[in-house]
């Protein structure tokens, strides 16, 4: 018997350490949308950056980075996207 893995099969699992070792242990089968980013985070993430710019025009891309906790090359280009210079 086959088992097929697509978008409304997905192996679930967990990163473990047992004995100085890191392995995956299954833990469940899922659908790949319960472990993507939905739209509207996006949108709201991409909020807090423009208002943390707002707020905090001289801060670096990296420190908006880590206060928002997301990446600086996200940060770079939501501010390029909305026409917002960025160092």
């Amino acid at each position: 018997m086959e088992i097929v893995f697509d978008a409304e099969n997905v192996i679930e699992c967990q990163l473990t350490k047992a004995s100085n070792f890191l392995k995956f242990e299954f833990t469940g089968i899922g659908t790949e949308k319960n472990h993507l980013k939905e739209e509207q985070d996006k949108e709201e993430l991409e909020e807090k950056i423009l208002l943390f710019r707002k707020n905090n025009p001289t801060a670096s891309l990296r420190e908006m980075a880590n206060h928002l906790g997301t990446n600086a090359v996200r940060v770079m280009r939501t501010l390029k996207r909305n026409n917002i210079e960025c160092e």
